[in-house]
């Protein structure tokens, strides 16, 4: 496929560089890029072979995208990045102006992989209810990440280029062992829900992590509940619902995340034990003016009982929503309204007593004290 004059190199793994010289640009890249896709195509057929192998091809020009190799490599290697973003078997040339947003999700990425072993990482805990009680049942292990010159930043900016890049393995197992480790300093046997990324049910020893951690940590597996979302069954259903099985067996609990917002709700919950669903945020939001948000909630929480799964409503930060979804008969709540994302519990309790133990009984409870109460 390359022309005489042209040089190929392996530059490691399965990427290699070509460097064309002598030709009409970018005319003659172009045509180089359609063989070398249109030659690959011809003999892997993704659809039919599991494993048969794709290709992405990214392109830089010289002078206009670089006057240096270096610069001209790593704008080409930019170009990669938006193919493979764009979908596979795909060829892009590099544009100063729209791989600039490339480049920002690639610095995140190369971020990210440090982000553990630099100590950026912190784990926030949010309550959840009991609706009868106003009792704490558990949190929710939310992870964070202060990043270097730009603050601390929520989970919506960073995980998605977590899981396409693979980083989220090392930062899901980094999540589950925090969050484990601290739901067993409670005195009280709280639920600790963390999240599971569809990319992490691709890993064949998923099952055999989360029974490691436990075994570390000293948690009793029913205290901790993995969240998953619909996204998991879209890759490998058969395997992914033998993992949830398996899971299921150490006696995990397992929750059905933003119920409600995919395509197969009702034949997961037929085929898996769930414990849990969570009603979507989405839902919750629109409460209070919307009457088919609202039956749609009560048509969750009234599917929840029929299957005895119980059901929680996150997204809660008016009085009025907490007020609809009790009288729906929800059992659990979730949101601002009731609590924040916030430091270890653990922490917050030992700085209590330790308030009490100096100024006894006697004087009121600092307004930032918070109190782990099981549930009735």
């Amino acid at each position: 496929m390359a022309g005489e004059g042209d040089t190929v190199a392996r530059l490691g793994g399965d990427e290699f560089a070509i460097i064309q010289t002598g030709k009409q640009q970018p005319d003659a890249a172009r045509r180089l890029a359609d063989l070398i896709l249109g030659g690959l195509a011809a003999e892997m057929d993704i659809a039919r072979d599991p494993t048969a192998v794709g290709a992405s091809v990214g392109i830089a020009i010289y002078p206009t995208d670089g006057s240096s190799a270096q610069e001209l490599s790593d704008n080409a290697d930019t170009a990669l990045y938006r193919a493979k973003h764009a979908g596979r078997s795909k060829a892009c040339f590099f544009d100063a102006e729209m791989d600039e947003a490339v480049r920002a999700r690639r610095q995140i990425e190369a971020e990210l992989r440090h982000a553990t072993t630099r100590s950026q990482l912190s784990v926030n805990y949010q309550p959840i209810l009991d609706s009868r009680t106003g009792s704490i049942t558990g949190y929710e292990a939310l992870m964070r990440w202060n990043r270097p010159g730009h603050g601390m930043s929520e989970p919506e900016v960073f995980i998605s280029i977590a899981e396409e890049s693979g980083v989220i393995v090392q930062l899901g197992e980094w999540v589950l062992r925090q969050a484990c480790t601290e739901a067993a300093r409670w005195p009280q046997p709280l639920s600790i829900a963390v999240n599971v990324s569809p990319v992490q049910f691709m890993l064949p020893n998923l099952c055999e992590g989360v029974a490691a951690i436990l075994e570390e940590t000293g948690l009793a597996p029913h205290r901790l509940e993995l969240e998953i979302t619909e996204a998991a069954f879209e890759r490998d259903r058969s395997n992914v619902i033998a993992t949830l099985m398996r899971l299921h067996g150490l006696g995990v609990r397992i929750v059905m995340d933003d119920f409600g917002t995919g395509f197969s709700s009702l034949s997961n919950l037929r085929a898996l034990p769930f414990h849990k669903i969570k009603v979507d945020r989405s839902f919750t939001g629109i409460l209070e003016h919307d009457a088919v948000a609202r039956s749609i909630v009560r048509a969750i929480i009234g599917l929840g009982h029929s299957l005895g799964i119980q059901v929680v409503t996150e997204g809660v930060e008016t009085e009025l929503q907490r007020q609809i979804v009790i009288e729906e008969g929800c059992e659990q709540l979730q949101g601002l309204l009731l609590g924040k994302p916030d430091i270890e519990p653990s922490v917050k309790l030992a700085a209590r007593e330790n308030f009490l133990s100096v100024h006894g009984d006697g004087f009121d409870r600092p307004c930032n004290a918070t109190t782990i109460t099981a549930a009735e």
